[in-house]
């Protein structure tokens, strides 16, 4: 399968199952731009939350650890102005498609404008910031069960490398 064609599914299962859920806004992401410098504004950083909660779902993650994953984003564009300006650029696309704020659109809408520009390359530069920034985070390590890095403990062999239990035993 072409990754495209494997993005393109996994964001139709992604936002189709959970449209109603997920893509609701994040007032508190609005709320902490207020008080703190940030790269793009309030209601993009708002934008890119909810785009990462939508692309990115997991139950056991609240809506605060999708504004802390924006927060991370939005530092990455403060230092790279190219990223900064492909991510504005790409928000604002979202906005045209949708007729105004993406943000606003319905959720049928919301999920319309993210397919048509899933192959615009801002897109797959968030995408990529998000998988990175989501899935760095050892907070979300302990919540997925990986215990993170074994080289420096000599590697998994010797360190629970045979200790599945949801496997049948051998008879």
């Amino acid at each position: 399968m072409q990754r495209r064609r494997f993005l393109a599914q996994t964001l139709k299962t992604a936002l189709g199952a959970k449209a109603a859920l997920l893509l609701g806004g994040l007032p508190a992401v609005s709320a902490w731009a207020a008080n703190h410098d940030t790269a793009v504004a309030a209601r993009d950083l708002e934008t890119l939350a909810v785009i990462v909660r939508g692309l990115l779902p997991h139950d056991f993650l609240t809506d605060e650890d999708y504004v802390g994953f924006a927060q991370r984003i939005d530092a990455r564009l403060g230092t790279n102005p190219a990223f900064r300006q492909l991510i504005t650029d790409g928000i604002a696309s979202m906005n045209a498609a949708s007729g105004g704020n993406w943000l606003d659109a319905n959720d049928d809408d919301k999920v319309r404008v993210l397919e048509t520009l899933q192959d615009e390359a801002s897109f797959g530069q968030f995408l990529n910031a998000a998988i990175d920034t989501l899935y760095q985070d050892p907070a979300v390590y302990r919540k997925l069960g990986y215990e993170g890095s074994a080289i420096e403990f000599g590697g998994y062999l010797n360190r629970g490398f045979d200790d599945i239990d949801w496997l049948p035993a051998k008879d």
